[in-house]
């Protein structure tokens, strides 16, 4: 059987209702709360569904959420690994991190050994622009938002940062 967010939202509201009655202390309300409890699926309703009603569908929200979370770290790695955007190394940053007693051995950006060397940059760009950069070799999951060209004209128009 196929779980809705509004099957779930009647669900948790049965076994809730239940419970009220059951802490009231009202005769026979302990017994009918613990049998529906073990029937449903769900023992309450999620405060986003109290607040939004069923319009908020919280199935959806918990497969795309962390797709989302996935985009944002890929989107991160990437930064790091280029020393481009958000995520880059810069001076500030590095004489931050010596006054902290860490990257001792990294006396220069360019000696950072987590930056990826041009030629490696070039083959990173392929696969995610492929070759040519007309068609990227990495798919795209519908509903995810599209890979920002780290390398390209995406990043010098700030996009990704």
């Amino acid at each position: 059987m196929e779980t809705t967010t509004e099957k779930a939202v009647t669900s948790g509201r049965k076994v809730k209702s239940m419970k009220d009655l059951a802490d009231q202390k009202i005769y026979g309300a302990k017994k009918r709360y613990d049998e529906t409890a073990k029937e449903e699926a769900f023992k309450d309703v999620s405060v986003f569904n109290e607040i939004f009603t069923v319009d908020w569908n919280l199935f959806d929200r918990i497969a795309a959420d962390p797709a989302h979370e996935f985009h944002n770290l890929v989107v991160d790695m990437l930064s790091v690994l280029c020393n481009k955007g958000k995520m880059s190394l810069k001076k500030t940053r590095l004489t931050s991190e010596h006054k902290m007693k860490r990257f001792k051995d990294v006396t220069t950006i360019s000696k950072a050994p987590w930056i990826a060397p041009n030629d490696q940059i070039s083959g990173i760009e392929e696969v995610i622009n492929g070759p040519g950069t007309e068609h990227s070799v990495l798919r795209i999951p519908y509903g995810w938002p599209t890979m920002v060209n780290y390398f390209g004209e995406d990043i010098k128009k700030g996009k990704g940062i």
